[in-house]
Parts: structure tokens; C-alpha cells; sequence
């Protein structure tokens, strides 16, 4: 008697649960990265802006929480027929800047940016036509 029912995982602040509520997968985006994508949101005719969503994913009751805590744009992205290509030197640069500025992080998904009017097709296995997406499995 006197316990105290804790819900998993305990969320830390300034965290708010996006997409539905379903028991497949429970995503948590942090206020700061919510912000700093929508500064990213490119004026009309300019750039394409690709990025990693950054942070950590836990398991419980087989139902994978991820929790995103940062994000980070990716430099030599190109977009060409409507598709996004990555090269292999921006995926390494990339993976040098999430080991120097989020050490403790790990790539748990992606992000698009594009203008009004820009028409991308999703990645092979994406999830639908969405700007962002979370990478299924396990992403260590």
C-alpha cells in the first residue's frame, strides 16, 4: 500500500508526444528542436534543408519510446527530380558533428525542409510524403 504509479517512462521537461497515440511508437520531440525546425522553413525558391533528429529511444512493454532532443542540418545535400541525394562525404561530415556537438545522441530519424510548392518524393521505405521521419529498429 502507498505506492505510487508511475507511467514509463517519465518524461522529461519541455517534451510533447507527436503523431498519434498509438502503441507502435510513442515519439517525443523536445520545444527547442520543435523551434529551431520551424526557423529552418525555407522562404519561397530557396533551398531544400535536410537534417538528423537526434537523441535516445528506450523500450517498455516491446512499444520503442523515442525521445528527440536535437537536431542538426546537413551540409552538401542535394535535391535533383524531386528526390533527395546524400552523399557519402555529407553523411560523414554529418556523423563528425553529431560525435562533437551531441556526444551522448544518436540518429533516431530525419528531417526535410522545403518551400511552398516544393514536391519531394519520399525516401525508399519512408513513411508516406511527410517532412520528417523516424528510422524503425534499432538506430545505435
Amino acid at each position: 500500500m502507498g505506492e505510487l504509479y508511475e507511467p514509463f517512462p517519465k518524461l522529461p521537461k519541455n517534451f510533447r508526444q507527436i503523431g498519434e497515440r498509438d502503441q507502435v511508437l510513442k515519439l517525443y520531440l523536445e520545444d527547442y528542436v520543435n523551434t529551431y525546425l520551424k526557423r529552418l522553413q525555407p522562404a519561397k525558391g530557396a533551398d531544400l534543408r535536410v537534417g538528423l533528429l537526434l537523441g535516445s529511444r528506450e523500450t517498455h512493454e516491446d512499444i520503442p519510446f523515442v525521445f528527440v532532443d536535437g537536431a542538426l542540418e546537413m551540409d552538401s545535400v542535394t535535391e535533383e527530380g524531386g528526390k533527395v541525394a546524400f552523399t557519402e562525404d555529407a553523411w560523414k561530415k554529418a556523423y563528425q558533428d553529431v560525435e562533437q556537438m551531441f556526444p551522448k545522441r544518436t540518429v533516431q530519424g530525419w528531417f526535410l525542409c522545403a518551400g511552398p510548392g516544393c514536391t519531394l518524393s519520399p525516401p525508399p521505405g519512408g513513411r508516406g510524403g511527410g517532412r520528417a521521419g523516424v528510422l524503425g529498429g534499432n538506430s545505435s
